[in-house]
């Protein structure tokens, strides 16, 4: 078998995720990768859209014959009977599942610090963290241990961990990919997304995965052609800055102005509820989740971390008037905000305050306040999620330490194709091709091979 086959075949994923696993910590047991690997009978390149891919999945995503834990020993003796909807449609377009990869419990978090079953190190430096709550298939895949990953994404869960470790992640509109055979956390914000490393490639695993069909005005995958010709426009909020630490500013305005250089409109907009909608975001993701596993922490409360279990009990604090200002403010919010939405092509935003930080770190500056990392994790992220907007995280520069720094773009509501075209756009101007210290795979792009 040729150097090229070989890298792209099931044995050779195989190896790749054993070899990473003790330095990356990325999958929740590799001990069922060989026999994954010896089971499968990869297509063609080429034979269907996702034909020869390796692709890892969450786990709180159910492979039929693997243990779906969710990160937690509540279910950690549980197997999956069969596939969840979405791995059915990446097998059927012809890609190999590799392996489930490390969370934070319950997909509660945003480091992937698991207390029972490891932490998960970044790629780029094994000191610091690779964000969460996706964050083993964001290591998995920037690490090049398989071309591809299925995360969910509640609150930032798969862009966090994309702009941590210099991949694209992306977060279809909520409702448009089936949830069937998922692990909930919030209902309400839940999605399946992707990561890879490119926009094609998530574009692709979307067409495979996406429940709702194409409207003639949404066709399949990005054209390539109309994303280059198209004179975008970029909404962009200039105090979105004072969020951000200084290296994340400079890296998001150096991508406007490349932009705006190669022909984007850039348009300066004002997000006037920016300092006001993560409360009550922060309401339904600590209270969605409270009434969905209140039963376990009555009944198991010794099977939880204290930290889940800490938050648990915080949101089962919030009263039902609490819930009912929340869901009207996150109508409110919505619909002005999809009025702005409806001005740009896509709204431009930094992925994240900060970039990766070293394990342990509680807070980081910024405009020379210490402020705590899981405040900051959402700051961006959650725009879209409490939406239902699609965003996708593009990597778009390094910080002074050499660490990647991501931008996020935002759609229209189920206009995701009009996004993934912007971000099509916005990925060849900034040209990003750099790649972590610790690489398990061939250091050639996937769509080179």
């Amino acid at each position: 078998m040729g150097e090229v086959e070989d890298a792209d075949s099931p044995m050779a994923a195989a190896r790749r995720i054993k070899e990473s696993q003790r330095q990356l910590g990325a999958f929740i047991d590799v001990s069922t990768a060989e026999t994954i690997a010896s089971e499968v009978t990869p297509l063609e390149p080429g034979s269907s859209t996702l034909a020869g891919w390796s692709v890892a999945v969450k786990d709180n995503i159910d492979v039929g014959g693997l243990p779906t834990t969710a990160g937690t020993l509540i279910w950690q003796n549980h197997v999956a009977d069969q596939d969840a909807e979405v791995v059915r449609a990446v097998r059927n377009a012809g890609a190999f599942i590799v392996g489930k990869t490390n969370m934070d419990e319950l997909g509660w978090g945003g480091l992937t610090d698991n207390p029972h079953y490891g932490r998960t190190n970044n790629p780029w430096d094994l000191s610091t963290f690779v964000g969460g709550s996706s964050g083993g298939s964001a290591a998995a895949v920037a690490s090049r241990v398989c071309r591809a990953a299925l995360g969910t994404d509640t609150g930032g869960s798969v862009r966090l961990p994309a702009s941590f470790t210099g991949i694209v992640g992306y977060r279809p509109s909520w409702g448009n990919v089936s949830a069937e055979g998922v692990r909930p956390l919030a209902p309400s914000m839940d999605v399946v997304g992707a990561l890879a490393t490119s926009v094609q490639d998530v574009a692709l695993i979307r067409d495979a995965i996406r429940s709702r069909p194409p409207t003639p005005e949404e066709p399949l995958s990005p054209n390539k052609e109309t994303a280059n010709e198209r004179e975008y426009i970029i909404g962009f909020d200039p105090s979105f800055l004072d969020f951000a630490t200084n290296d994340v500013a400079k890296v998001t305005e150096q991508a406007i102005a490349s932009a705006a250089n190669a022909g984007c409109i850039v348009r300066e907009v004002r997000v006037k509820e920016f300092s006001t909608y993560l409360e009550p975001w922060m309401i339904l993701h600590m209270a969605e989740p409270a009434e969905l596993y209140s039963a376990i922490l009555q009944e198991s409360p010794h099977l939880l971390s204290a930290d889940v279990k800490d938050r648990l009990r915080a949101g089962l604090a919030f009263t039902p008037s609490d819930l009912r200002r929340a869901m009207l403010y996150r109508y409110w919010f919505s619909a002005r905000f999809f009025g702005l939405l409806g001005e740009v092509d896509a709204l431009l935003t930094p992925t994240v305050p900060f970039s990766a930080v070293p394990h342990g770190t509680q807070h980081v500056q910024i405009g020379g306040e210490e402020q705590d990392i899981f405040a900051l994790l959402p700051r961006f992220t959650g725009l879209a999620s409490i939406s239902g907007a699609p965003a996708i995280s593009l990597p778009a520069g390094l910080s002074t330490v050499g660490l990647p720094v991501g931008i996020q773009l935002i759609g229209k509501p189920n206009r995701d194709q009009r996004l993934l075209d912007v971000a099509r756009r916005i990925e060849g101007i900034l040209g990003w091709s750099i790649q972590p210290r610790m690489v398990f795979g061939d250091r050639r792009s996937w769509n080179d091979r």
